[in-house]
């Protein structure tokens, strides 16, 4: 069967659309301005400032986050009272390369976050070897992944918890991506040599990892920075360098009649920060009757010690170890509400009776009126110097999924969202009449200067693609459909989407030539 025409797909993980514009437009970027004369640019809608870790299942399923049920690389598995890193023995979406038949011969290369290697029935796929978002590592078929070592080298993408501190170290961290960029074109050369694929997808993560770190200088240790300072400010453009010439290198190897698709899921922009100082957060707004406190706090001497044992530990084993620390700190006995593992918005979970096996508080009225009581609270808490809220919205569980979605018992209770003041520029919070809560310095815990943006972008060539066109105002859900149009192959697929017109002949476009 297969498709007509190839699809090669590559990703430029949270390649942040503003940055790609202005760098294609001043010749920074030569590969990808070429291809946007060539072809149709258009701008993508997701939901990365409140659901980040669920931006790329969202992709590769086609289908919403309630749907598919991943929004971090860490979460609460309810019917265990616990936190587990995601895994497909209780979270089981369905990638687009497993909906495609024998047919179809695919090859699926670094997609974040998927929770298995399995692959189409005709295909290959790699996982975890250049990602960001590293769930699951492995390949299928399993020897695979000792052929791509033999041919390009093993990962030389450095572990995620290394984050670096002063300017040489942040230095090394763009080296180490711009290498990992590059192994991952020569991976992608190898493998579009070895046969020919009805779809062949890449994701370079480095544009992930160096926007986190990258993406300005408030979290580099001062002393050093000086005589640095211009190569510092360039690092993140050194990155986005990289990807562009890896994007040629790949469309070089591929078929000369290929439909291409150059996409970014999200964006990157400055961090607000605040859901690294959530603990504080929690504290301001809890006075007295207002439980959710930890049972029993460690102490900072505990603390110390905690993470300096996890540090000399297996990733695996140190992620056990920080599991099993966060879920005895609570006594679920009194605990009325909890936060959860965030990266971008704030996550509050409801110890719901019925529902979280140890759960007290009840279902309806209580359940409302605890939620309305958290909504009021958080909206209170305000910057210390200029007064203004912190907080931007918070989201109700009611406002993001419906009641008969499979996955929305495992999504947070409420969704808090951030106003524009980063937390890097303030020296504390308070709530009228319960204090306030002051830190020292501007460097962030995580140490990410750079945070996700919800909007995604794409550039499409190939048959049926007007050149120098635009299509603005899709969804990430779109882009599967699109493929699946593509294919020939979309039939009885139950996606959130649909295809995008103006890249399968149809249009409408708006032509950057008028």
């Amino acid at each position: 069967m297969g498709g007509d025409t190839p699809v090669v797909m590559i990703g430029l993980d949270a390649a942040e659309a503003t940055l790609i514009e202005r760098w294609c437009a001043d010749g920074t970027l030569p590969a990808l301005a070429a291809l946007r004369r060539q072809g149709c640019f258009g701008r993508l809608n997701g939901e990365a400032t409140i659901f980040a870790g669920a931006v790329w299942p969202t992709l590769y399923t086609g289908r919403r986050v309630a749907w598919h049920g991943i929004y971090h690389d860490e979460q609460w598995h309810h019917q265990k009272m616990r936190f587990e890193a995601v895994h497909d023995s209780w979270l089981s979406p369905t990638p687009f390369w497993e909906l495609l038949d024998r047919g179809y011969r695919v090859a699926v290369v670094d997609a974040p976050m998927t929770l298995r290697a399995a692959p189409s029935p005709n295909g290959i796929v790699v996982s975890g070897w250049g990602t960001h978002d590293r769930v699951f590592s492995g390949t299928r078929p399993r020897n695979l992944a000792a052929r791509l070592a033999r041919e390009c080298g093993r990962p030389v993408l450095s572990v995620p918890f290394v984050r670096p501190r002063t300017a040489a170290e942040f230095l090394a961290a763009r080296d180490n991506l711009v290498a990992t960029t590059e192994q991952m074109a020569q991976l992608s050369r190898f493998l579009l040599g070895r046969r020919s694929w009805d779809v062949f997808c890449v994701v370079f993560g480095a544009p992930h990892r160096g926007g986190h770190h990258l993406w300005d200088l408030s979290q580099i240790e001062e002393s050093g920075t000086a005589s640095l300072g211009g190569e510092l400010e360039r690092a993140l453009e050194q990155v986005y360098r990289a990807c562009d010439r890896a994007v040629a290198e790949v469309i070089d190897a591929a078929p000369v009649d290929a439909r291409v698709l150059v996409f970014a899921a999200h964006g990157m922009g400055p961090n607000p920060g605040w859901n690294d100082r959530f603990d504080e957060i929690l504290s301001a707004i809890r006075g007295a009757g207002a439980d959710g406190r930890r049972a029993r706090p460690r102490s900072a001497v505990r603390r110390e010690l905690g993470n300096a044992l996890s540090a000399r530990l297996p990733s695996a084993a140190a992620r056990y170890l920080a599991q099993r620390r966060r879920t005895r700190s609570f006594d679920w006995n009194a605990t009325r509400y909890f936060p959860l593992p965030m990266d971008h918005a704030g996550y509050v979970r409801i110890n719901l009776a019925g529902r979280e096996p140890r759960g007290i508080v009840q279902s309806g009225a209580e359940y409302h009126a605890l939620c309305d009581e958290l909504r009021e609270a958080l909206s209170a808490v305000r910057d210390i110097d200029t007064d203004e809220p912190i907080v931007e919205r918070v989201y109700r569980i009611d406002d993001l999924a419906p009641a008969d979605a499979p996955y929305r018992n495992v999504l947070p209770d409420l969704v808090i969202t951030w106003h524009a003041r980063s937390a890097i520029r303030s020296r504390g919070i308070y709530r009228r009449g319960y204090g306030a809560r002051r830190w020292n310095g501007s460097v962030l815990p995580s140490l990410r200067s750079g945070n996700h943006r919800d909007d995604g972008w794409f550039i499409a060539i190939g048959r049926g693609i007007e050149r120098g066109s635009q299509a603005h105002g899709h969804h990430i859900v779109d882009l599967v459909p699109t493929l699946f149009a593509w294919l020939g192959a979309g039939g009885g697929q139950a996606f959130h989407g649909e295809p995008i017109a103006a890249l399968c002949g149809q249009g409408p476009t708006i032509s950057e030539r008028s």
